[in-house]
Formats: structure tokens, sequence, C-alpha cells
């Protein structure tokens, strides 16, 4: 069953002072590194040929990148899509086509450099996918996120505690 999801995103995200935001994360079908109970998702879940799965409510979904996303997979930084707190997510290379691993980024699964956006070079915080755990976000960096667990229709969601820190 296929149900509209609408997110509201900051045009004009702001860091944490304290450098430590939210943790968990969804966006555009892509859910944080852990299965329901609180493992490696990618290691201990069954993933279709694209790196995908149904959760149990039927929604779709990866916790990293997906191997059908050729563009996040291949090219050099290329945008995958945005953090509920609004900050751009690029797939696993940076702009010298050298693929980024967790030693390379914040424990938000991050950092802050000129990037392309919107057309202009932009001194920005921005998020990576990666390889490895834990694949997408480890927290966020931005301003408050209400984070809601997508329900079926005619359902209403639930708000989700954040994933425990590995």
């Amino acid at each position: 069953m296929l149900s509209a999801v609408t997110s509201h995103l900051c045009r004009h995200p702001q860091l944490h002072s304290h450098g430590h935001g939210r943790r968990g994360n969804q966006w555009s079908g892509v859910f944080n590194g852990l299965d329901a109970v609180g493992r490696d998702a990618v290691a201990h879940e069954v993933q279709d040929r694209c790196s995908g799965h149904p959760e149990r409510d039927g929604q779709y979904h990866y916790h990293g990148p997906g191997s059908c996303d050729t563009d996040a997979q291949t090219q050099a930084h290329s945008l995958a899509g945005f953090a509920l707190d609004g900050f751009s997510i690029f797939g696993v290379y940076d702009d010298q086509r050298i693929e980024m691993t967790n030693a390379d980024l914040d424990e938000c699964h991050g950092h802050y450099h000129e990037i392309d956006l919107e057309g202009a070079l932009t001194e920005s915080f921005h998020y990576h996918l990666t390889n490895e755990y834990p694949y997408t976000l480890g927290c966020f960096m931005g301003s408050d996120v209400v984070r809601m667990r997508l329900a079926p229709p005619g359902q209403q969601g639930q708000a989700l505690e954040p994933p425990p820190r590995r």
C-alpha cells in the first residue's frame, strides 16, 4: 500500500550551537542504520537487489545508499536528498570522487566545506551516505526536528525515540 508523504524542510538550516543534534532520520524512504531490535539493519535484514525492503506497515525504505541509485553510488558529490533538519545529503563520494568513510565525517555523518547549492558554491554543513554503519545520519546537526513514524492511511503516526549510539 502506498501513501503520500509531505515534508517541510528548513530552507536555511542552522547548526546547533553545541554541535549535537537529535538522532534518528528518515527522508525519501531512507531510515537510520538500525533494524527493529537495534542491530545493524544492513547486516541483519534481507534486502532486495536495490538494497531496500518494506517495513511492517509496507513502506519501502533503505538503511543506507541504495544500490539502484547509481548517482549516489558512482558520481562525485551527487545530491541524494535532504535531511529533516534541512541540510543536504550527498552520496558516497566527495567532490574529488573519493569514497567517504566514517573517519572523514563527524558523529552525525557530515562535515562542513564548500558545496554547490542551487548553482552557487557555498560553505555549508552537509551529510554523506557511506557504505559502513551507520550508512546514513548518526544524528541531526540542525535545529529542532520533529520525528514522526509514518502510518498507514487513516492512522496517526507516533513520535520516535532516537536510536542508540553504537
